[in-house]
């Protein structure tokens, strides 16, 4: 019972400080694709959606491996931390490196360098944030987790609401993202010093290949689920321009705001199940409630996302996001099942299940990927939001069927 109740705590803290967040960040969206017109902001997109890529490099699994380790044993948190931020350093040096080259010798039409490179080292401020969080998220702090995620994109909107007054630009627009992560790590190494958790220790470089070869499996989970949200951006802007992109992802942006309720639920339950699941069934929170609560917060959301598409595109981007309204139609049944996935995914991850759900992960991206190379030629960003639905059912089928046959 006592889990029970900090499940609850957490996760109406998590849903809370996330809801906040999210709404800024939608907000903040919301004004780049007014501001940039379709095409300027379909370039931003595609320009986060190939960061957010390249930061898993540096994120390395670390954020579930730490989190577990730090919940079974938090005498580990301090050392754990020093390490995990040393290689999240190191590791995102060699995303900051794959970023610039794919820019300078990629080749890439209507991308410029400079905007491209500043919003690059979101790469370093995310996976320092997501570094300290992790700690906090191991030891059930998840209220202090959350705040931090959350002020992030609240400081990104209160900075970059004056910037584009000045001048709106790609430089102008990419700016206050790395200005608001800045500030957030300085917030968490302030806060970790007053709790006596300061990363302690110095550089060991096999404690770091230690902790990389445990990670590994963690790392390919977030590429692999990384890859199936991002597919869809990366192909339309190859198949059919960044309007399209832009067009399309003034949908998905709704769709992933809205997801951070099943992530907040499933982030809560996490570190008690870790705790609790060492290999087999068991703990004191039943995941079939869980799946229950999730449920009932999807089917509401999906249903005023179908219905008041036309008029909440309108309202939102403008006249000129009209194609985007029969996305959002689709995405809306992609939605529940997103919301389905997560919690089912981080149950399986606390059982230490990686082999069984990497399968699944590169199942759905194979799937995916071939999905959207059938349809966007044939349907366009229709045909892209259709391949997000088709993989998102059969991951769903695949996570219910392994939770099942271990009867957790």
């Amino acid at each position: 019972m006592a889990r029970v109740t900090t499940f609850r705590r957490n996760s109406i803290a998590r849903i809370a400080s996330q809801g906040v967040g999210r709404l800024a960040l939608f907000a903040w969206m919301t004004i780049l694709a007014r501001a940039l017109q379709p095409a300027g902001f379909g370039v931003y997109t595609y320009l986060w959606t190939l960061t957010v890529l390249l930061g898993i490099l540096s994120d390395f699994g670390l954020g579930f491996a730490v989190t577990r380790a730090v919940a079974r044993d938090r005498t580990v948190a301090p050392r754990l931390l020093a390490l995990s931020l040393q290689l999240r350093f190191l590791l995102g040096l060699c995303a900051y490196a794959i970023l610039l080259t794919i820019l300078v010798a990629g080749g890439i039409e209507n991308i410029p360098l400079v905007p491209a490179l500043v919003l690059g080292l979101m790469i370093f401020t995310v996976s320092g944030i997501n570094g300290f969080n992790a700690v906090l998220n191991g030891r059930e702090e998840i209220h202090l987790s959350s705040l931090m995620t959350a002020l992030v994109p609240i400081a990104t909107l209160a900075t970059g609401v004056p910037l584009l007054l000045l001048q709106v630009s790609l430089l102008h627009a990419a700016i206050p993202s790395i200005v608001a992560g800045l500030f957030v790590l300085v917030l968490q190494a302030a806060l970790f010093r007053r709790r006596s958790l300061s990363p302690a220790g110095g550089f060991e470089p096999a404690r770091l290949r230690s902790l990389a070869w445990g990670a590994a499996p963690l790392f390919l989970m977030s590429v692999l689920t990384t890859l199936n949200v991002s597919l869809d951006t990366l192909l339309l802007k190859e198949m059919a321009g960044e309007a399209a992109v832009g067009f399309y992802n003034a949908s998905y942006k709704v769709v992933l705001a809205l997801t951070m309720l099943p992530l907040a639920i499933g982030e809560a339950a996490f570190p008690i199940w870790a705790r609790a699941l060492r290999g087999k069934a068991g703990g004191e929170l039943p995941l079939g409630g869980v799946l229950r609560l999730v449920l009932l917060a999807a089917l509401p959301c999906a249903l005023v996302l179908f219905l008041a598409a036309p008029f909440g595109i309108r309202l939102v981007y403008g006249e000129a996001y009209a194609p985007a309204v029969p996305v959002l139609r689709i995405h809306a049944f992609t939605l529940a099942l997103m919301f389905l996935n997560a919690p089912l995914g981080m149950r399986l991850v606390a059982s230490d299940r990686m082999r069984a759900i990497n399968a699944v992960f590169a199942l759905v991206v194979a799937l995916n990927a071939a999905a959207n190379l059938v349809l966007i030629p044939r349907y366009g960003i229709e045909g892209a939001a259709v391949a997000t639905l088709i993989s998102e059912a059969v991951s769903a089928a695949l996570l219910v069927s392994l939770v099942r046959r271990r009867t957790d």
